[in-house]
C-alpha cells in the first residue's frame, strides 16, 4: 500500500513537473531574458506631473512591456529643474546607466559629440549590433532620409532615434483669435501689411493691450515673422542651399526695421524685453489682453481654452500662415519631421548590453509599438483604445479619464507620451477641423531653409565654433531686443561690421562644412 501511495505521490510530481515545464516555456515571443534590470536616465519628472506614478513602472504600457521581455528598468527620472546638470554629471559617474536618454535640440548630447562618445568608449556603436536590432533596422533601412539623419559623418550609429511612424508634419507656428477677427470684420493676415491692419484695428477698435505677442530669447519659436524676409534668428539655408547666419543678411535689418514700427506703434508688447515664456501667462491670454501668438496647433479652437478659464465664451484661435511680403514665399518654419528629439544611447560598458540593444528594438516591433501607443486595455469609453474603420483611436482612459487626469497625464499612466516608434496619427485623430486647418495654412510654406538638428561637428570644430558663437550669439539678442525697442547704440550696418569682427565668417565656414558631410552621408 505504502509502495502504491509512493508511486502515486511520484506520479503526480511528475505530471507536475511536465506541466510546470510547460508553463515555463511558454514564453512571449519578445521575451529577452530572466532576472535582468536595465537602469534607464531619462528627462521625464512624472512624479511631479503625473498623480500616482513615481516613475514609468507605474505605466501599464511599461508593464506590459517588462511582463513581456522579462526586463525590469531602474528608471531615472531627474527633478524637474535638474534634468542638464544631472545628464553631464553621467560621464563623471563610475556608475553609467544601461540607457541613456539624448536629445540634439536641448543640448542633452555627449560634450564631445557622438564620435568621440564612442571613441571614448562611452557609448556603444549600434553599427556593430545591428544585428540584434531588426525591427529597428527595417525601419532606418526603408527610409533614404532616415539613413541619413541616424547616423554620424563618420558612419557610426550612437543611439536609437525616436521615429514617426507615418512622419509627423508642423505642429507649432503663429495663431490669431479669431473672433477678433471677426469683430473687426477681417480676414486671417496673411501678408506682413495684413497683419499690421489686423493688428492695428485689434489695438484701436476694440482696445487689445497686447496685440502681437513675443519674447525677448526666441522673438518667435521658428523665426515666423522673420522667414518671409529670407531670414530666421540664427541659421538657415539661402535659396541657394548655403549656410547663413541670418542676423547677417540684409533681410534681418528689413525684419527689424518692421518689428520696431509695431513696437513704437503699440502692436507689440511693450513688456516683451522681460518676457520668456513660449506664449502669454493666463492671466493675459484668458482675458481678452492678447490678439495673436505663437502657440502649437493642438492649441487652437475653443476647448482647450474653456477649460483654462477663459473669461469670454467667444474665445476661438485660429493659425495663420507663415507672414510673407506681399507676392512673397517663405522657406522657413517648424519642419516636417520623421524623429523626434529623443536619442537613447547604450552604454558601452554595460553588462547587459546586448539585452539593452534588444529591449529597445522590441519596441519598434508591430507589437509592441502598438501598446506603446494606444495602452493595453480595448474599450471606446473604458479602454485606453478602440478600433474603427479608420483604425485604432484612444480611448476613454485617455480622452475622458476617469480619474480626472488631463489627456496628457493619462498618455504617461496608459501608453508612452513619446513614443519610440510613435504613431502622430494617435494625436492628429483627437485634432478638430480647426486644428487640421492651422496644420494646412502652416503647410503653404515650405522648410527647404531648415538645418538638420542631425548634422555634426569634429570637436575641435564644435569647441572652436562654440568659442565664437558664445559671445555672438548673446550680443545678437541683445542688440535685436534694443533695436526694436528703439534703443541701440549702433546702426544695423555698425552691428553687422561687429559680427565680422567677432570672426562670425568662420563660423559659418564650420557650419557650412558640417552641413555639407551630413548631405553627403
Amino acid at each position: 500500500m505504502a509502495k502504491k501511495l509512493i508511486a502515486l505521490v511520484l506520479g503526480i510530481m511528475m505530471l507536475m513537473t511536465v506541466a510546470v515545464s510547460g508553463i515555463a516555456e511558454e514564453k512571449s515571443d519578445l521575451h529577452i531574458a530572466d532576472d535582468v534590470t536595465l537602469r534607464f536616465f531619462f528627462d521625464l519628472d512624472l512624479a511631479a506631473n503625473v498623480p500616482g506614478m513615481q516613475d514609468y513602472n507605474d505605466s501599464e504600457a511599461y508593464k506590459w512591456l517588462e511582463e513581456q521581455t522579462g526586463i525590469h528598468i531602474e528608471w531615472i527620472h531627474p527633478a524637474s529643474g535638474t534634468s542638464r546638470e544631472a545628464f553631464n554629471l553621467l560621464f563623471a559617474s563610475d556608475d553609467m546607466p544601461d540607457l541613456i536618454y539624448n536629445s540634439i535640440p536641448n543640448g542633452f548630447v555627449y560634450p564631445s559629440g557622438h564620435d568621440m562618445a564612442i571613441a571614448d568608449g562611452v557609448y556603444a556603436n549600434l553599427k556593430d549590433y545591428e544585428d540584434l536590432m531588426p525591427n529597428y533596422m527595417a525601419i532606418i533601412n526603408s527610409n533614404e532620409a532616415l539613413k541619413r539623419e541616424s547616423v554620424t559623418d563618420e558612419g557610426n550609429r550612437w543611439c536609437f532615434f525616436y521615429i514617426y511612424k507615418d512622419g509627423r508634419g508642423p505642429n507649432f507656428g503663429p495663431t490669431i483669435r479669431k473672433d477678433f477677427l471677426d469683430k473687426v470684420g477681417m480676414d486671417i493676415p496673411e501678408t506682413y501689411d495684413d497683419w499690421h491692419e489686423v493688428l492695428t484695428a485689434f489695438k484701436e477698435q476694440l482696445g487689445i493691450e497686447i496685440p502681437l505677442y513675443v519674447n525677448k530669447d526666441t522673438f518667435m519659436w521658428y523665426s515666423e515673422f522673420a522667414a518671409g524676409y529670407g531670414v530666421t534668428k540664427d541659421w538657415s539655408l539661402n535659396s541657394e542651399g548655403k549656410v547663413i547666419y541670418g542676423p547677417c543678411e540684409d533681410g534681418y535689418g528689413e525684419y527689424l526695421d518692421m518689428m520696431q514700427q509695431w513696437y513704437k506703434e503699440g502692436l507689440i508688447d511693450q513688456s516683451f524685453s522681460v518676457h520668456d515664456g513660449r506664449w502669454p501667462e493666463n492671466d493675459l491670454l484668458l482675458n481678452d489682453k492678447v490678439g495673436a501668438f505663437p502657440v502649437y496647433t493642438s492649441w487652437t479652437g475653443h476647448d482647450y481654452y474653456a477649460k483654462q478659464g477663459a473669461t469670454n465664451p467667444d474665445f476661438f484661435l485660429v493659425g495663420t500662415k507663415i507672414p510673407v511680403k506681399e507676392g512673397g514665399e517663405a522657406h522657413y518654419r517648424m519642419p516636417d519631421m520623421l524623429t523626434n528629439t529623443y536619442c537613447i544611447a547604450v552604454n558601452a560598458q554595460s553588462k547587459h548590453l546586448e539585452e539593452a540593444i534588444r529591449w529597445m528594438d522590441a519596441q519598434y516591433g508591430e507589437e509592441a509599438a502598438f501598446v506603446m501607443n494606444y495602452g493595453v486595455t480595448e474599450g471606446k469609453e473604458d479602454g485606453s483604445y478602440y478600433f474603427d474603420d479608420n483604425g485604432p483611436h484612444w480611448g476613454g482612459l485617455i480622452t475622458n479619464n476617469p480619474d480626472g487626469l488631463t489627456q496628457g497625464q493619462a498618455r504617461q499612466r496608459y501608453t508612452t507620451n513619446n513614443a519610440p516608434y510613435e504613431d502622430y496619427n494617435r494625436v492628429m485623430g483627437m485634432w478638430t477641423d480647426t486644428q487640421r486647418e492651422t496644420q494646412a495654412r502652416l503647410m503653404e510654406s515650405d522648410y527647404s531653409a531648415y538645418i538638420s538638428d542631425s548634422i555634426t561637428m569634429t570637436e575641435a570644430e564644435q569647441e572652436e565654433f562654440s568659442d565664437i558663437m558664445g559671445d555672438i550669439t548673446t550680443y545678437a539678442t541683445e542688440f535685436t531686443v534694443n533695436y526694436v525697442m528703439g534703443n541701440a547704440s549702433q546702426s544695423f550696418d555698425e552691428f553687422r561690421a561687429q559680427l565680422k569682427s567677432m570672426n562670425i565668417d568662420r563660423a559659418i565656414e564650420l557650419k557650412q562644412a558640417a552641413v555639407d558631410r551630413y548631405n553627403a552621408r
